[in-house]
């Protein structure tokens, strides 16, 4: 087995044992209420936001200045695939469109856990979001086959994903 898929090889491995198992590396800080499935405590619920809050598709704002509280399980989405690329950059492997394509597997499956198990609603819902759409961007980035434009997504996906804490709680 040559070098690159030597290494891709444990790429995979990796990030399927990330994808599997929880992270107590890297931590986003969770807020927890009575009811953990919802995650949003009275003074931010989805009801008193939408009455005082408008939001503007595509632009993360704060809910009235504070953090919008996001369910348990996009927050441990979130720290997945911030793990994913610090171990994917750890691995300093290539830089070839093989490698990025890889990591872009792994971002999508995660993207896909962070959809499949949503449990927010109303103006939280919508931010959040705000804040996950462009990480599908900047996954079919990495899908392509220009390097330059995946290591540039892949700069700003790390960028993106460390402005969570600003937003969510």
């Amino acid at each position: 087995m040559n070098y690159n898929l030597k290494n891709l090889a444990i790429f995979l491995f990796a990030t399927t044992l990330f994808i599997s198992c929880e992270s107590d590396d890297i931590e986003v800080p969770i807020h927890e209420t009575e009811n953990t499935k919802e995650n949003v405590p009275a003074e931010n619920s989805a009801s008193e936001a939408d009455a005082s809050f408008t939001n503007i598709k595509g632009e993360l704002q704060l809910n009235n200045g504070k953090k919008w509280m996001a369910n348990e399980e996009t927050t441990s989405g979130v720290n997945k695939m911030i793990a994913q690329i610090a171990q994917y950059e750890e691995m300093q492997l290539p830089e070839d469109a093989v490698n990025y394509n890889m990591l872009a597997q792994g971002i999508n499956t995660t993207m896909d856990g962070i959809f499949a198990q949503c449990t927010m609603k109303g103006a939280a819902h919508d931010e959040l979001h705000d804040f996950l759409v462009p990480i599908f961007e900047y996954s079919k980035t990495l899908e392509g086959d220009d390097v330059s434009a995946s290591k540039e997504a892949l700069a700003d996906l790390k960028a993106h994903l460390a402005e969570y804490k600003n937003y969510f709680i």
